[in-house]
């Protein structure tokens, strides 16, 4: 019988992802711990400007998720090709917003 599945078997899921699993996913203690950033492509055409309406794009959304509750600590929606800078921004909105909620310096 395959070892990874012996050891599923024996040791449990938690053990079974940890010694055989290609991503490690880190375990947040508490809310703000870790974040994570995503960028993925909005399935709409948008009008890019008022003056060309017939001029559309799909926008880009970059998210900032809280890894310990899964919530959206913040965005940023552009027509540019994900960057450094859209994630930067979306890091400071969701900087800014977690300040606000919880008082964080």
């Amino acid at each position: 019988m395959p070892t990874d599945l012996v050891n599923l078997a024996h040791q449990g899921a938690k053990a079974y992802s940890n010694s055989f699993e290609l991503v490690h996913r880190r375990d947040a203690s508490h809310p703000n711990a870790i974040w994570q950033a995503d960028h993925t492509p909005l399935d709409i055409d948008l009008a890019q400007s008022e003056l060309d309406p017939t001029r559309t794009a799909k926008p880009w959304l970059t998210v900032i998720l809280d890894d310990y509750s899964r919530a959206v600590a913040g965005y940023f929606l552009s027509f540019e090709f994900p960057s450094s800078l859209n994630t930067a921004l979306a890091l400071r909105q969701a900087n800014l917003s977690t300040h606000f909620r919880y008082g964080v310096n």
